[in-house]
């Protein structure tokens, strides 16, 4: 449904063109990722390869802040925040490429996540908690 409502809005440009693009970008077949935003179009390449392995399609109304994502990838590591890299525009549309870091997502996870009165949240928090920050975060009140 988001997939057919992101392309509705967007008469100019249809998804097996973004789907032929990111290809071509990727180095070979892709797919829709099976988590869609609501202002954006994700696909993923079908056999990991290089490392990128994700590109995201945003009108530019809706742009990624590069830089702020690369200040959370500094935080958290590579591991755990892809972060984009501008791959230039495809009818209108802004093209990000990025790592596919895996996993599974928050909001699929969410049930698990609550489970046992939200447990494995807190034990996270705990840990994450329990070391430094890097010294280049700021400390104290936001």
């Amino acid at each position: 449904m988001q997939i057919n409502e992101f392309f509705s809005q967007r008469p100019n440009v249809t998804q097996g063109a973004c789907d032929q693009w990111a290809a071509w970008a990727l180095g070979g077949p892709v797919h829709a990722s099976t988590l869609q935003g609501v202002t954006s179009y994700t696909v993923e390449a079908v056999q990991a390869g290089n490392g990128e392995g994700v590109v995201q399609f945003r009108s530019p109304d809706d742009a990624l802040d590069i830089t702020l994502i690369q200040s959370a990838q500094e935080a958290y590591g590579c591991r755990f925040v892809p972060c984009p890299r501008d791959g230039g525009c495809l009818a209108g549309l802004k093209a990000y490429i990025m790592d596919n870091v895996g996993g599974v997502s928050a909001y699929l996870a969410r049930d698990q996540l609550r489970a046992n009165d939200g447990r494995l949240l807190r034990v996270t928090l705990t840990d994450f908690a329990r070391y430094p920050a890097p010294s280049f975060l700021p400390l104290g009140p936001f």
